[in-house]
């Protein structure tokens, strides 16, 4: 019985110590995905945001001038850096509206793949805790699913088969 409690728990830290590994793997994927979609995003609005907002901050300096010489612009030309720099603020929250939602389709997306490879090891740590108390089981070939698969779950097959869903 020892030697069983033995085996049993050399599979379960050979599956943890599989499974530790994907989740770092996972991480890395998803912090290589939020980066590549941050380049994406700098090349394509970090310009035109920029140029938007050094526009805006040109046209809040020319309204903010004092003395005559500004008193003297916001009764020729106010009217009309008003409009432009209303209109400037709403392509500015277009643009930050369209980064946001990049972004946030991005994190659903690390989202969806973090919780995908958490059921996926619930079953695996289910399946494994299973078929260690099943009297009638051995490590040595796993067990019968109730379709008939033999799950495999020696050493090998626990970083290949069972990791991949495959039976034999």
């Amino acid at each position: 019985m020892k030697k069983l409690d033995e085996e049993s728990n050399s599979r379960r830290a050979l599956l943890q110590s599989r499974q530790i590994g994907e989740q770092i793997s996972l991480d890395r994927r998803t912090t290589q995905m939020t980066h590549r979609e941050e380049a994406v995003i700098r090349d394509a609005y970090g310009e035109v945001r920029d140029a938007l907002k050094d526009d805006m901050k040109d046209i809040q300096r020319r309204l903010k001038q004092t003395g005559l010489q500004g008193w003297v612009y916001r009764m020729v030309n106010g009217r009309k850096d008003r409009e432009m720099l209303a209109n400037y603020q709403r392509s500015l929250d277009n643009v930050n509206g369209r980064i946001a939602e990049r972004r946030h389709m991005v994190e659903r997306r690390a989202i969806m793949m973090q919780q995908n490879l958490q059921v996926k090891q619930d079953l695996e740590k289910t399946s494994l805790e299973k078929m260690i108390e099943r009297p009638d089981s051995t490590l040595k070939n796993g067990f019968t699913t109730q379709a008939g698969h033999v799950l495999v779950v020696d050493a090998l097959s626990l970083r290949e088969g069972l990791s991949n869903g495959k039976t034999r």
